[in-house]
């Protein structure tokens, strides 16, 4: 009875791996593929494609295992994050330096399946936090590219300071969807930088960028951590 339970594992197992092998082939052959799965054993910059249309990504394995895709980087500071709604929406920054995907695309992948987040950061100590939420997904430009959810979270850098925006809309310092009666959060230096501001902020991993430890309030911070480094945002098909 083990023994037949065991070549039916085997059976499945093999049939999984085949229809990995097929749809890898497939999308390979295309040009084209829906996440980073696909190029775990090649990181770098590939071609997704969604229902709408297609577009290039950043493959990333050395930060949290393979088959992750990059949708906000910032490693040197050269690329300004303090842009207008169409700028966030569209995307914007290079992959070898610092970027944003572009809301719209971030919606289009996570609402077409489900998707976890990975947050990486370090400070200019050289120490590396990082933050994982096992659900993550935003809402499209109709709700303001809600933060509709995160799922169950786990990590070292110091607590959950995502947790605050959840279910907030984005906001740019021309689109103001925070709950601050003072003004907008992401048109005053205190802040600056589209977020999902609430009143106002926790995190914002999309503040200015400083070229040494500060304790400025603009700067790119996660409560608990002054000022940052380098940061990542990291999403993957909870499937993978």
């Amino acid at each position: 009875m083990l023994i037949d339970q065991k070549d039916q594992q085997i059976s499945e197992l093999k049939n999984e791996i085949n229809n990995c092998a097929k749809k890898l082939k497939s999308c390979k052959e295309q040009a084209v593929c829906s996440d980073c799965s696909h190029f775990g054993d090649a990181p770098g910059i590939h071609k997704f494609k969604t229902k709408e249309d297609s577009f290039d990504v950043l493959c990333e394995s050395a930060t949290a295992g393979p088959g992750w895709t990059v949708i906000q980087q910032r490693i040197n500071g050269k690329e300004d994050f303090s842009r207008d709604w169409a700028t966030y929406r569209a995307g914007f920054g290079s992959f070898e330096g610092d970027f944003f995907l572009g809301l719209e695309k971030i919606h289009r992948l996570t609402s077409a399946q489900p998707h976890e987040l990975y947050i990486h950061m370090e400070g200019f100590d050289g120490i590396i936090k990082y933050y994982r939420y096992e659900q993550f997904a935003i809402a499209g430009e109709d709700d303001q590219y809600r933060l509709i959810t995160l799922g169950k979270a786990e990590g070292n850098a110091t607590r959950d300071y995502l947790n605050y925006h959840r279910n907030m809309k984005f906001s740019t310092f021309d689109r103001d969807n925070d709950t601050w009666d003072n003004g907008s959060c992401a048109s005053k230096r205190l802040f600056g930088g589209g977020w999902w501001y609430n009143n106002c902020a926790s995190s914002n991993l999309n503040g200015k960028y400083y070229t040494s430890s500060t304790n400025e309030p603009d700067a790119i911070y996660w409560d608990g951590i002054a000022s940052l480094k380098k940061v990542k945002m990291l999403i993957q098909p909870k499937s993978y």
